[in-house]
């Protein structure tokens, strides 16, 4: 079940790396979906609804710009990042060329570290993940 995911933390006015690089994933099959979810919050959990966390993404496939500078949104407490839940979900995308390479990126663009919670659904004919 492939998934890629994990937690960041991203000094002011950091851009992350690819989360794509130097993973078996840095290169998927045509007719593979990628699914999107990501969430973000300070050290201390003090961003509320409705404020900009001032985080954004880029995401594209090969040149596809599918996403870019896109906010990030909050994450509220006891709430799961996962292409489940439709509050984190960013972008969905099925790989259409032969060779496709994804490309995702993290911005902080605040005065403060930001933490971004991320999670991609990579849906393949043989597996996948959240159903989504």
């Amino acid at each position: 079940m492939p998934a890629l995911g994990r937690v960041l933390d991203l000094a002011s006015g950091a851009t992350s790396a690819n989360q794509f690089a130097d993973t078996t994933y840095q290169t998927v099959s045509p007719g593979t979906r990628l699914v999107v979810s990501a969430g973000s919050q300070d050290a201390t959990g003090a961003l509320k609804a409705g404020t900009n966390p001032e985080v954004s993404y880029t995401f594209r496939v090969n040149a596809v710009d599918l996403a870019t500078a896109v906010n990030v949104p909050i994450i509220s407490d006891g709430t799961a990042i996962s292409s489940q839940n439709a509050a984190y979900q960013m972008n969905a995308f099925t790989c259409t060329a032969a060779t496709n390479r994804p490309f995702l990126t993290f911005t902080n663009s605040s005065s403060a570290n930001r933490f971004v919670t991320y999670f991609v659904n990579i849906q393949t004919g043989q597996a996948q993940v959240g159903g989504v």
